[in-house]
């Protein structure tokens, strides 16, 4: 039979080509095959069966999974053998010839190529996954043995204060089950009542100072010593003071026993549960007002605050600094009203600048761009009159947020 052309030969490596880097870079799943035969258009309809069933044979072809062979009859008619004589072409004429192959047998052949890939990947994934499973089996296998065989220790079980969370309680009940025996090491320092004295730091700074003023330097010392560095530390910064009277103490290196320890916690147990009883609790007025009007709506805060100042000035004074009145937005810096600006939505700042007095509004204009003036200008005007709810509102709900911003509440 004839040869196909060059181009036609061309053609399909270019194909082929295209069809090897689609393969390598997506998952090959065959659902299923449809294979096209060419043959010669002259072939006899035995010979057109014989392909046919050897096909279906070869490639395993299910029609019930939908896979087709077609049979195409447009490849050059057979011809009878030629002679000798036409035969002999030159050396060049020969070559040529040779050089060209049949694309369509090459094509089928990388078909069956992939085709067994693909079912030797399938195989093996079947393989592994059965495998993993059998591993796991034999991994709980084990381990319910483990837990058959194991006998628990004679050891008590530990007695947990509280379960920090569903995972420690589960290993809670599991212990309960199974008690597992504890060792504790030797040498380590336990914590025991008789020398813990954190109680004292249930005491205010100020309680602490009277509580410990008729105590002996080497007691203060100890008490010193005692307590967490964080408590100290606070005691020193309200009463920088009484660093030079805990120096005096400490530089009389006091020692005690174990006896006169307990003897000591013991005495200032008694002491303090006595000056509980008796110590007057102090409030912090100034803290207790500013807090108050500080969560106020505007209008009120303004008016307890005018009332404070009628029967009371000096502490009216003492919390000034610790309140946020709506007419103090005046003195804020620019700095600070550029952040309050950048802090707030741009509707929830338009309601509020419709809802103020001009020089609250314009303090606030100052520190905007032309552009966003022009535009929250513009909003405000598109507003119109609102209605007094709805300016107490626009109010309450920015100042609240400025207060919390600078740390007013």
């Amino acid at each position: 039979s004839e040869k196909p052309s060059s181009s036609r030969r061309k053609a399909a490596i270019a194909s082929l080509k295209k069809r090897k880097e689609l393969s390598s870079s997506l998952e090959t799943k065959i659902i299923s095959k449809k294979i096209t035969v060419y043959v010669p258009k002259n072939i006899d309809f035995e010979a057109e069966n014989l392909v046919r069933s050897s096909i279906k044979e070869w490639l395993k072809i299910d029609v019930g999974k939908g896979d087709r062979i077609f049979i195409k009859k447009n490849l050059p008619a057979l011809t009878a053998a030629k002679p000798a004589a036409e035969e002999k072409k030159s050396i060049g004429e020969t070559s040529a010839t040779e050089q060209v192959q049949t694309v369509t047998p090459f094509l089928n052949s990388q078909l069956i190529v992939l085709i067994v890939i693909s079912v030797l990947f399938i195989i093996l994934l079947i393989i592994l996954g059965s495998n993993f499973r059998k591993g796991l089996e034999k991994l709980a296998s084990t381990l319910r043995e483990v837990g058959e065989n194991f006998q628990p220790s004679s050891a008590p079980v530990p007695q947990l204060a509280s379960a920090k969370s569903s995972a420690e309680t589960s290993i809670l009940e599991e212990s309960r089950r199974k008690p597992l025996q504890i060792q504790i090491l030797p040498g380590e320092e336990q914590k025991t009542e008789n020398n813990d004295f954190s109680f004292l730091e249930n005491l205010s700074p100020q309680s602490f100072k009277k509580f410990i003023s008729d105590e002996k330097p080497d007691n203060i010392a100890f008490i010193f010593s005692a307590i967490s560095p964080e408590y100290a530390q606070k005691f020193i910064d309200i009463f920088p003071d009484s660093f030079e009277q805990i120096l005096k103490a400490f530089s009389s290196h006091p020692k005690k026993t174990r006896s006169e320890i307990e003897n000591l916690r013991k005495k200032l147990l008694e002491k303090y549960e006595e000056f509980l009883k008796n110590e007057k609790i102090e409030l912090n007025e100034a803290e207790i007002l500013a807090n108050l009007i500080n969560m106020l709506p505007y209008d009120k805060s303004s008016e307890f605050f005018d009332n404070l100042k009628s029967f009371d000035i000096d502490l009216a004074a003492a919390i000034k600094d610790k309140i946020l009145l709506l007419e103090d937005l005046i003195k804020l810096d620019d700095d600070i009203i550029k952040g309050i600006i950048f802090n707030l939505n741009h509707n929830q700042l338009a309601l509020f600048l419709a809802s103020v007095e001009d020089d609250i509004r314009e303090k606030f204009f100052r520190n905007m761009s032309t552009r966003s003036q022009e535009i929250l200008k513009e909003d405000v005007d598109n507003l119109g009159e609102l209605s007094a709810a709805e300016k107490s509102d626009a109010v309450n709900d920015v100042l609240k947020t400025i207060r919390s911003l600078l740390n007013y509440i």
